[in-house]
């Protein structure tokens, strides 16, 4: 890719290495997640805390998703113009590695984990209490007796952000039927309104159902995205601009566009360095970020479960060559053939429409 290359160019999918960096983003969760996690890990530093004030490794990785999601499926929207293809093909992104993930907690973890006989834990209601509502993404955290000696019980706590990245999922579904998508200046304005919107008012976020501290600016990391995605052809991916960003950052960092500022500048600086030639050669089999994302939480607390005294590090290290196993898994014998169903289903809606169209005109 040249030096100043736009980014219409590095969406292209020869000329990027997105799913690296999301790889690299979900391990990131796991990283920061084990010192809630791993008995006395609170107090080893974290990396990015050390770096950044009020974020940490898992926070950040959070906000990289976002950004990236609203980049990548901004554009497919942009590109494509397919309302219903973009629900289908979403649909089957997310939901049945999920189940295959929420099926594996249920039946797995609670046969091995929970403390209640296995015909008390089978029958208790808040097992299926589990299973339906994080199936609706409405998450639940605990299963009867499961993880009740760790120091946190929650089975899969990082599913709360599935929810609201649906959330921003229908917002630009209804931005793209309404048309205002399509329009640069009218999609610009919205976008852009958001994001000053999530800074500067975050309780018109929580009113939208984003009303943490730590889900608060995500309308707004994923709005960054958007709004990148529909300016794709005017804007450059430079080196050179990522360090003048930088050197922004630097210099306003102790005034109030501390927290937009350090966002735009990590989020930019990954941009560039998916781009880099290097690194686009380094291409993997498969997208398995979403896998390490859904089955981390889960490892992490059978580890904790099963060996409370391993060292933070040791615990990392454990905890994410399992879950990479997993995720690999997961995307050979699940997401990826999901994903082709879908795509075949979309194929199959469009012919159905098309013949329907064609009739009606013979008429």
């Amino acid at each position: 890719m040249p030096s100043d290359a736009n980014l219409s160019q590095c969406l292209q999918r020869e000329n990027n290495n997105y799913d690296l960096l999301r790889l690299l983003a979900a391990c990131a969760v796991i990283i920061g997640h084990s010192r809630a996690l791993v008995p006395g890990g609170a107090a080893s530093p974290d990396f990015i805390g050390a770096l950044f004030r009020g974020e940490y490794a898992g926070s950040l990785a959070v906000k990289f998703f976002f950004f990236l999601s609203g980049l990548v499926v901004c554009n497919s929207l942009l590109t494509r113009r397919d309302l219903l293809g973009f629900f289908v093909a979403r649909g089957f992104r997310i939901l049945p590695g999920l189940v295959v993930c929420l099926l594996l907690c249920v039946f797995v973890l609670g046969s091995v984990f929970s403390t209640l006989p296995w015909r008390d834990y089978a029958t208790h209601p808040n097992v299926w209490q589990f299973l339906g509502r994080n199936l609706v993404l409405w998450p639940v955290w605990e299963l009867p007796g499961v993880f009740q000696t760790n120091p946190n019980h929650a089975v899969n706590g990082s599913l709360w952000t599935l929810r609201l990245e649906v959330l921003c999922y229908i917002g630009l579904f209804g931005f793209a039927f309404v048309g205002a998508l399509y329009s640069r200046l009218i999609g610009s304005i919205v976008m852009i309104a958001i994001i000053v919107v999530s800074f500067l008012m975050p309780s018109a976020m929580a009113a939208a159902g984003f009303n943490t501290g730590e889900s608060s600016p995500l309308p707004a990391c994923f709005a960054f995205g958007a709004v990148l995605a529909i300016n794709q052809t005017q804007f450059k991916i430079s080196v050179v601009y990522f360090g003048a960003l930088a050197i922004l950052f630097l210099l306003l960092q102790n005034t109030g566009a501390y927290q937009p500022l350090l966002y735009a500048t990590v989020f930019y600086g990954a941009l560039v360095l998916a781009s880099a030639r290097w690194i686009v050669r380094l291409k993997l089999r498969g997208d398995y970020s979403y896998g390490v994302y859904i089955y981390g939480f889960p490892v992490q607390q059978s580890l904790v479960a099963l060996w409370p005294e391993l060292s933070l590090h040791l615990h990392q290290g454990i905890a994410l060559t399992l879950t990479i196993l997993l995720a690999v898994a997961s995307w050979r014998w699940v997401e990826k053939p999901s994903i082709g169903a879908g795509r075949r289903l979309i194929t199959r809606l469009k012919m159905s429409a098309n013949i329907r169209s064609t009739s009606g005109k013979k008429i």
